[in-house]
Formats: structure tokens, C-alpha cells, sequence
């Protein structure tokens, strides 16, 4: 038996209580599809179904890639039914969530199949969980436009966000649009200033949408960048914040309670440190900042996420590392302590190039992460890579180790 702490949001209680942490089976399996595949976002429904999609190169052209979506059982052992997006084009699918008002799975991306001009689009589109499609919609103007996150909150209402170039102040602008469950358009914003603004992460919390990305100014240099909006779409507020001649962006976030928790990079001589803080949703204050320590001269924090648990205790950061055989990418997973900051985990790497893109939670002691695997080649191509593993907190693991997961081919 091991104490936890159970924390009551509503009112200020707090009570120890004994538990025994749930166990689920370990697991890193590899799927092959028509081509390279990589997962690019994962999510699970209310019966442990887990969901993933990303993009695969397409056979129709070797300039072409498709969009999927694929539904695996709780063990990963079954790919229970696969949709593809799929045109003449660029498909891409960047994130899925799972609508449980009406049971449904939500995705979004970006196409430049068929659309005017060949120019990119946003796509939205909904999924029965038996793989139906209920809807698809195709948003933006006249020259690039893309979706990179999404959110669902209690109505089933979808927000989207990403970047567009269209009708924009100059450069790049953030992209906000809202939905309704039947797909009806809601709000379609873009916010920006004279020079480049990108959106990377989106989530709800109080009827307040919050989305995070990167501002820049004439220096052309990053900053960490907040946008508040409220449910019409109206902007309460924007924070930037950041060091000049520093290139900084966000690209995750998470809500607690009154509370903003959000990852991305900060990035000096192409050198790339994962950075990540707590906001104060009602101030945009920033209470807590962490910069984690790179010594390592081989490292490269190309991909950097964090997702917190529902106790709001501990953070699960996502890397990729150089490490091991000379020039290879290997997976780094990590366990961060928000209280103390003590850091544990280990590095998941096999022969080749392997990374992870994204990752939801089971719970508070079991997440599952996507990404690709070029270690474990199946038809010639770099493969559609998912694990499914029981954490680390405060330097005790809890389950079965990262380093003892090797690949099964599925």
C-alpha cells in the first residue's frame, strides 16, 4: 500500500486516504501502414477504447500524405476499424478527442486535396466510435490554413485552433473557430498583430478558451504567447512574455483548478530547452516557471510536451534525445514533481530513430504516448509507434520500466 493524497478542489479539505495505485500492462507496440505512418495525437473513450491519429505517406504519389484515424481496444493487440482521409494532396490529421455527450470522436488538421488554388485548409471532422463519419468541414480562406489542436467541452461545442495566413494583418496569424455538435459554425476569429503569431494548444475551463503558441516582433525573435477568448470568440486578454534574442513557444496546455498549466520550448544557438509554467487564469500571472536542465551535448528537444495528472501534482514530459547509437533519436520519458522538482524517468530507445509526438492520461498513474518507430521496420517504412505505460513518481516506479518495453510488431 502506498499514501496519496487526495485533494479536494471544491472548498479547502484535505485528506490523506490509502490507495493502491490502478496497474495496467505495459505495453509499446508497432502498426505498419501504406507507408511512413507517425502518430500525431491520441485520446481514449469511456470504455478504454484508445484512439489515434496522425498522417502516413500515400501511395497515390510520393509527394501526397494521408489523414488517419484508427481505434484500438484497451490493450492495443486490436485495431478495431481504420478511416483514412485521404486526396491527391497533403492530408494531415494533428489531434483527436473523444466527445462524451454524445459519444462521438472529433479530429482536426489541415488538406490541400481538392481545395482552390491547392491552397491548405482546416478540417474538422466527427467519428461514431464505430468508425462512421458523422460530418466533415472544411474551413479557411485563400492561402494556408491549419488546425494544430482542438478541445471539446461539456455541450459537445468543438474549439479549434491553429495558424492562418489568410486575410491576416502580415505574416501569420492565430486561428480560433467554433463549433456545435452538428458542426454548425459558432465563431471564426483570427487575432494577431503585424508580424507572426502561431497557435499550437487549446483548452476550456469557466467558459474561457485559452490557446497558446508564439508571438513574434520585428526582431522576428519568439515569445511565449497566451490568448484568452471568451465562448463568442471575443478576446479577454493576451500575455506575452519572454527573453529577447531568445526564440520561446508554447505548444500544450492544460487546465486545474484556476489554473493554466503550459509546456513548450525555449531555444538559444538552435539549442532547445523544455520549458513549462502555471498561470494564474483569472491574473494571466505566472506563478511557477521550470526550465529543464540540458547538460548533455548530444541532446536535441525537438519534441517537448507535458500533461499533468487530475491532482495537478505531477507533470509526464515527452522528448526526444539523442543518445545511444550515434546519430539516432531515441525516447525520453520523464516524470516531473511540480513540487520539488525532482525528476525521474529513463530513456526508450531501440537501433534507429524513434519519437513521440503526443500522449493523453488514463489516470493519474498511467498515460499512453504516440509518435513513430524507425527501429522496427515493417514493409520498408518508419512505423506508427504506441505505448502504453505506468509512470514514475518521485524517483519510484510504479509499474513495469520504460527500458524493459521493446517493440512488439503488430
Amino acid at each position: 500500500m502506498r499514501l496519496f493524497i487526495t485533494i479536494f478542489l471544491s472548498g479547502l479539505l484535505f485528506t490523506n486516504v490509502l490507495a493502491q495505485p490502478t496497474r495496467y500492462t505495459s505495453f509499446a507496440r508497432i502498426y505498419a501502414g501504406k507507408g511512413t505512418t507517425i502518430g500525431k495525437g491520441v485520446c481514449i473513450d469511456n470504455v478504454q477504447n484508445i484512439y489515434v491519429t496522425g498522417v502516413e505517406s500515400a501511395v497515390v504519389s510520393a509527394t501526397s500524405t494521408n489523414a488517419f484515424l484508427i481505434q484500438l481496444d484497451s490493450t492495443a493487440k486490436q485495431v478495431k476499424w481504420r478511416v483514412t482521409f485521404a486526396g491527391n494532396g497533403i492530408d494531415e490529421y494533428t489531434a483527436v478527442r473523444y466527445s462524451a455527450t454524445d459519444s462521438t470522436v472529433v479530429v482536426c488538421g489541415f488538406t490541400n486535396s481538392n481545395t482552390p488554388n491547392n491552397n491548405y485548409q482546416g478540417i474538422i471532422s466527427k467519428y461514431t466510435t464505430n468508425g462512421t463519419l458523422v460530418w466533415t468541414k472544411l474551413l479557411g480562406g485563400t492561402d494556408v490554413d491549419v488546425f494544430n489542436d482542438c478541445v471539446i467541452n461539456i455541450n459537445g461545442d468543438i474549439y479549434a485552433t491553429g495558424t492562418t495566413t489568410s486575410n491576416t494583418n502580415a505574416g501569420s496569424d492565430v486561428w480560433a473557430v467554433r463549433l456545435n455538435a452538428n458542426g454548425s459554425e459558432l465563431f471564426n476569429n483570427t487575432i494577431g498583430n503585424a508580424f507572426d503569431d502561431q497557435a499550437n494548444g487549446i483548452t476550456v475551463l469557466h467558459d474561457t478558451v485559452y490557446i497558446v503558441g508564439a508571438t513574434s516582433d520585428i526582431t522576428n525573435d519568439n515569445n511565449y504567447y497566451l490568448l484568452a477568448l471568451n465562448t463568442l470568440g471575443d478576446t479577454l486578454y493576451t500575455k506575452q512574455w519572454g527573453s529577447s534574442s531568445v526564440n520561446e513557444l508554447l505548444n500544450k496546455c492544460t487546465n486545474g483548478n484556476n489554473t493554466l498549466h503550459v509546456t513548450g520550448t525555449s531555444s538559444f544557438n538552435n539549442d532547445k530547452t523544455p520549458y513549462f509554467a502555471l498561470l494564474n487564469t483569472t491574473t494571466a500571472s505566472v506563478r511557477w516557471t521550470y526550465i529543464y536542465p540540458v547538460t548533455a551535448t548530444l541532446d536535441d528537444w525537438g519534441i517537448c510536451a507535458v500533461y499533468f495528472n487530475f491532482n495537478d501534482l505531477y507533470a509526464q514530459l515527452i522528448n526526444t534525445k539523442t543518445f545511444g547509437y550515434a546519430n539516432t533519436v531515441d525516447i525520453l520519458l520523464k516524470v516531473v514533481n511540480l513540487n520539488s522538482n525532482d525528476v525521474s524517468g529513463s530513456v526508450n530507445g531501440y537501433k534507429y530513430d524513434d519519437v513521440y509526438y503526443n500522449a493523453c492520461w488514463v489516470n493519474d498513474s498511467c498515460l499512453i504516448a504516440v509518435g513513430t518507430s524507425d527501429s522496427y521496420l515493417k514493409n520498408g517504412y518508419t512505423n506508427l509507434i504506441v505505448l502504453k505505460q505506468n509512470i514514475y513518481k518521485g524517483g519510484q516506479e510504479l509499474a513495469d520500466s520504460v527500458n524493459a518495453l521493446k517493440p512488439i510488431v503488430a
